[in-house]
């Protein structure tokens, strides 16, 4: 079985933690007007909702300084615990008192990424880089979901995550790209019929975010050695 490792020869030491928050922190700031341009309103970006996607980013760092690759077997109990922070941090009272819903979200991961596994394994060599961040992306955020909650935010760091393996720019929501950030990321979660969504419809967003994600990536938001 073939996975794809972190680019061991890479410049990057991991995200730059503070540069990330100062662009949430934008985001957040202008969130009502750019949430009023949506096609689709979203909910309430948070101080809280910030914080926690740091400490998500923060774990991040951990695995990168250890290697560990999230498609791999023993990666996906980190991708899971991702999630886990991107909705609850770290706090320990705080995933006593969600307990019931994380074994919800562990049960339903279990369930939902083995398919998108498999499509992974299967493209990884086939694909570019920012294709197959947007295949990945477009697979987990559209129904039936990978999580049961905090898609968004949790594939948009494990993309950024595989786009800092390949030496690419990650993309980090932004007040200048978030409509058309999240417009898109709506339409790729929606539009499914019934409990599936066709290969074309898939390709045609992939595509259309592959090419977001070229165009919109920064350098920056990472860290050289």
């Amino acid at each position: 079985m073939h996975y794809h490792p972190p680019m061991t020869g890479s410049r990057h030491t991991g995200f730059n933690l503070d540069r990330i928050e100062q662009s949430l922190s934008s985001f957040r700031s202008h969130f009502t007007e750019i949430n009023a341009a949506l096609i689709m309103s979203r909910e309430d970006f948070t101080p809280l909702i910030v914080s926690q996607l740091m400490e998500a980013y923060d774990f991040a760092n951990h695995l990168w300084k250890n290697s560990i690759n999230l498609f791999s077997p023993s990666g996906l109990y980190h991708m899971l615990e991702l999630n886990h922070i991107v909705l609850c941090g770290t706090d320990k009272s705080r995933r006593l008192e969600y307990f019931a819903h994380l074994q919800e979200t562990r049960a339903k991961f279990q369930k939902n990424i083995k398919s998108i596994l498999e499509w992974y394994r299967k493209k990884y060599k086939k694909h570019t880089p920012y294709r197959l961040a947007a295949g990945y992306y477009t697979r987990a955020l559209s129904h039936p979901q990978l999580f049961v909650e905090g898609n968004h935010r949790t594939e948009n760091i494990i993309i950024n995550y595989y786009l800092m393996g390949e030496g690419l720019g990650p993309y980090v929501v932004s007040r200048e790209t978030a409509v058309e950030y999240l417009n898109l990321s709506g339409m790729i979660k929606f539009s499914y019929k019934g409990e599936w969504i066709s290969d074309m419809k898939r390709g045609k967003y992939e595509n259309v975010f592959g090419e977001f994600l070229r165009n919109h990536g920064e350098s920056d938001f990472l860290l050289e050695g």
